[in-house]
């Protein structure tokens, strides 16, 4: 089964995630804790509308696989 994801079209060099390698613009977020993916929790998340300082594990599909 293949669960669809939303697709990185481009990060903030200068953020978080770029420097630290952790996503490209490419991937694909298929899962935010565990969960599938819903497009307004992702995106509160990945605008740190969320708790100031919390974590969130993603589980990301690089190059057909999950990394």
């Amino acid at each position: 089964m293949h669960t669809r994801g939303r697709k990185i079209t481009s990060l903030d060099p200068a953020g978080p995630a770029a420097l630290g390698g952790a996503l490209e613009a490419g991937d694909e977020i298929v899962a935010l804790d565990g969960a599938a993916v819903e497009e307004s929790v992702l995106a509160r998340a990945l605008r740190g509308e969320d708790v100031l300082g919390s974590l969130a594990l993603l589980t990301v599909r690089r190059g057909g696989r999950t990394v």
